[in-house]
Protein backbone atom coordinates (compact mmCIF):
# COMPACT_ATOMS: atom_id res chain seq x y z
CA UNK A 1 0.00 0.00 0.00
CA UNK A 2 2.62 2.25 0.90
CA UNK A 3 4.39 1.74 -2.40
CA UNK A 4 1.04 2.69 -4.40
CA UNK A 5 0.83 5.51 -2.72
CA UNK A 6 4.20 6.68 -3.32
CA UNK A 7 3.86 5.35 -7.00
CA UNK A 8 0.85 7.98 -7.48
CA UNK A 9 3.01 10.59 -5.45
CA UNK A 10 5.65 10.42 -7.93
CA UNK A 11 3.43 10.51 -11.18
CA UNK A 12 2.18 13.48 -10.16
CA UNK A 13 5.84 15.08 -9.15
CA UNK A 14 6.40 14.16 -12.58
CA UNK A 15 3.34 15.30 -14.18
CA UNK A 16 4.54 18.60 -12.48
CA UNK A 17 8.23 18.92 -13.51
CA UNK A 18 7.01 17.88 -17.05
CA UNK A 19 3.81 21.09 -16.41
CA UNK A 20 6.54 23.79 -14.96
CA UNK A 21 9.20 23.11 -17.42
CA UNK A 22 6.81 23.69 -20.44
CA UNK A 23 5.16 26.83 -19.03
CA UNK A 24 8.83 28.02 -18.19
CA UNK A 25 9.56 27.75 -21.87
CA UNK A 26 5.88 28.96 -23.05
CA UNK A 27 5.57 32.21 -20.85
CA UNK A 28 9.04 32.87 -20.58
CA UNK A 29 8.37 32.76 -16.75
CA UNK A 30 11.15 32.41 -14.06
CA UNK A 31 13.29 28.90 -13.57
CA UNK A 32 13.92 29.95 -9.99
CA UNK A 33 11.53 26.86 -8.34
CA UNK A 34 12.53 24.41 -11.08
CA UNK A 35 16.57 25.01 -9.99
CA UNK A 36 14.95 24.75 -6.31
CA UNK A 37 13.39 22.01 -7.10
CA UNK A 38 16.88 20.45 -8.40
CA UNK A 39 18.88 21.26 -5.56
CA UNK A 40 16.44 19.38 -3.11
CA UNK A 41 16.14 16.61 -4.91
CA UNK A 42 20.21 16.25 -5.01
CA UNK A 43 20.26 16.45 -1.03
CA UNK A 44 17.65 14.01 -0.70
CA UNK A 45 19.55 11.37 -2.49
CA UNK A 46 22.09 11.93 -0.78
CA UNK A 47 21.03 10.80 2.63
CA UNK A 48 21.85 6.62 1.82
CA UNK A 49 25.12 7.89 1.49
CA UNK A 50 25.11 8.97 5.14
CA UNK A 51 25.09 5.32 6.18
CA UNK A 52 22.10 6.33 8.41
CA UNK A 53 19.31 3.71 10.10
CA UNK A 54 16.29 4.83 8.92
CA UNK A 55 12.92 3.34 9.09
CA UNK A 56 11.48 1.11 6.11
CA UNK A 57 8.52 3.50 4.92
CA UNK A 58 11.11 6.20 4.44
CA UNK A 59 13.82 3.89 2.52
CA UNK A 60 10.69 3.40 0.09
CA UNK A 61 9.72 6.91 -0.60
CA UNK A 62 13.54 7.55 -1.09
CA UNK A 63 13.99 5.26 -3.15
CA UNK A 64 10.88 6.85 -5.46
CA UNK A 65 12.10 9.91 -5.12
CA UNK A 66 15.39 8.62 -6.49
CA UNK A 67 13.78 7.38 -9.66
CA UNK A 68 12.22 10.89 -10.29
CA UNK A 69 15.12 12.83 -9.40
CA UNK A 70 17.00 10.73 -12.44
CA UNK A 71 14.72 13.04 -14.85
CA UNK A 72 13.63 10.09 -16.89
CA UNK A 73 10.62 11.38 -18.06
CA UNK A 74 10.59 10.01 -21.14
CA UNK A 75 10.17 6.66 -21.64
CA UNK A 76 13.00 4.86 -23.21
CA UNK A 77 10.95 3.20 -25.68
CA UNK A 78 10.08 6.15 -27.14
CA UNK A 79 13.78 7.86 -27.25
CA UNK A 80 15.26 4.60 -29.12
CA UNK A 81 12.23 5.16 -31.39
CA UNK A 82 13.08 8.95 -32.34
CA UNK A 83 16.78 7.93 -32.34
CA UNK A 84 16.00 5.43 -34.72
CA UNK A 85 13.66 7.68 -36.88
CA UNK A 86 16.56 10.37 -37.35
Amino acid sequence: MVTKTFSAVSSSLESGIIVNAVLAVVLGASMKRMWALINTLQIITNIPNLGLVVPTNFQVCLTLIIEISNMNVIPPSVVNTIVNFI
